[in-house]
């Protein structure tokens, strides 16, 4: 992995456990770290300089100051398996986002140094691949199970800038989504746009209309096997 500024430089993790920071011009070990008593996985920079990210085998992640070779925050992985895929927010919220080998996403809130929210079952199997959109709140990941998502946060985001005093907490939002779908969303969501005098366009993902159309809302159907 390059990390940002870093001339010439790349990070080596290992599956012994030590990381190395090597010249590849030189193609000298310029510093090994000593590692964390697991296989390293996966590796990411940060939006703050000299920060990286470490997914160890155990399940545990690393943020560590390349720098000064400082710990700054370690987690805990929410479930078994070992961190397969991480990405940090660049929009300004301190999130970084993980993946691992049961398929489960964990956002880590960086600075209040504990589990944000959790995606269980985004995927099928062992994800590969995790990405934030370069300042916006959208997270892609990517699996084995030959997938590829978008994340809801960003959609408890838009909801939270409009209507804060619903939608006020981001594990909330994933209890309600979890449990009743996003009908108990729009349960919420329809009276107060239609106090606003707003228009509503629904996408549902379905082969067959609802019975009843109410006013201001209008729905779009597709399908998804023919």
């Amino acid at each position: 992995m390059h990390p940002d500024t870093y001339l010439n430089k790349v990070l080596v993790g290992s599956e012994q456990g030590p990381m190395q920071l090597w010249n590849i011009s030189t193609k000298k070990n310029i510093f090994e770290f000593k590692g964390w008593d697991s296989p390293i996985t996966c590796c990411v920079s940060s939006p703050a300089l000299d920060v990286v990210a470490v997914g160890c085998a155990d399940g545990s992640i690393h943020v560590h100051n390349i720098r000064y070779d400082k710990e700054l925050v370690t987690f805990t992985h929410s479930t078994r398996g070992f961190v397969t895929a991480l990405s940090f927010c660049t929009d300004g919220k301190p999130l970084l986002a993980s993946g691992g080998s049961s398929g489960v996403i964990s956002v880590w809130n960086l600075e209040k140094k504990r589990l944000q929210s959790v995606v269980r079952e985004a995927h099928d199997s062992v994800i590969t691949s995790l990405h934030f959109f370069a300042n916006e709140p959208v997270l892609m990941s990517s699996s084995a199970d030959n997938s590829i998502k978008n994340n809801l946060h960003e959609l408890w985001t838009l909801l939270n800038f409009l209507l804060p005093e619903i939608f006020s907490s981001a594990e909330t939002f994933d209890e309600w989504f979890q449990i009743s779908g996003k009908m108990v969303l729009l349960d919420k969501l329809l009276p107060k746009l239609k106090e606003r005098d707003s228009g509503v366009l629904i996408f549902l993902q379905q082969d067959h209309g609802v019975s009843e159309q109410e006013p201001g809302i209008s729905r779009c159907y597709w399908r998804t096997n023919s």
